[in-house]
């Protein structure tokens, strides 16, 4: 879980816990915050602590316990999101994620993240308006780019999603899925060289994928390269 905006200005005694928490492990850090906390600051490092051991049910009572007491604070809403997003409880997330990010709306993370939950929610339109939010916080996040991209081809904007997935390769040199969905799209589009340029990129990364294996044999088709598609399939 990335780190989230401060909560408001704790006590000298909780600041000095607060550092001794950070200090420790998750297991320590969970002996060393009262189980009953709901202090957003404290209660926000327990979370986190239970979540790093997968104790999400935990973890989920704890930032509800927080949110009882303090409703106007980001911390816990943005929290709660987390641990549905571990889960890859996506329709549980959003909701607490815009509740946090209305109060916090600067957490570039929090707009990621409601853009991918979005996405795996088929709700595309939706996904791609909060990745612009995530990018105007930060242009250098491979994976806003990359959500961008898979939701402007899933709406049928392949060229945007083309320019978006270009962006997400050239930010993640080791990823194999931008390159892939990049070369697909330039198929769609009918630019088979183009595409045998990424899917060539791709196949490099992750040449186990038989996805993208098919989709350069394509583009390989497409351009009358019979032989060197002949010397892909046969060697498999």
């Amino acid at each position: 879980m990335e780190a989230l905006p401060p909560p408001p200005s704790p006590a000298p005694a909780q600041v000095a816990l607060a550092a001794r928490v950070d200090a420790a492990g998750p297991a320590e850090a969970l002996r060393l915050i009262d189980p009953h906390t709901d202090d957003p600051a404290l209660g926000a490092r327990r979370g986190r602590a239970l979540l790093q051991l997968g104790r999400h049910d935990e973890a989920a009572d704890t930032y509800w316990r927080v949110l009882k007491a303090h409703r106007d604070v980001a911390d816990p809403y943005l929290g709660l999101a987390w641990t549905y997003l571990d889960q890859g409880q996506f329709g549980m997330a959003h909701q607490p994620l815009e509740q946090g990010l209305a109060i916090a709306p600067g957490y570039e993370p929090g707009w990621r993240e409601l853009g991918r939950s979005y996405y795996w929610l088929k709700r595309y339109g939706k996904a791609v308006d909060a990745l612009d939010h995530a990018l105007k916080l930060d242009r250098k996040d491979p994976q806003a780019w990359l959500y961008k991209g898979l939701s402007l081809g899933m709406d049928h904007h392949l060229s945007q999603a083309v320019t978006a997935l270009t962006e997400a390769a050239a930010l993640d040199p080791a990823g194999a899925l931008p390159r892939r969905m990049r070369g697909r799209y330039l198929l769609e589009l009918k630019h088979p060289a183009e595409a045998e340029v990424a899917l060539k990129a791709a196949y490099k990364l992750d040449p186990t994928d038989e996805e993208t294996r098919q989709l350069l044999l394509k583009a390989l088709w497409a351009q009358g390269k019979q032989w060197e598609a002949l010397g892909l399939w046969w060697n498999r």
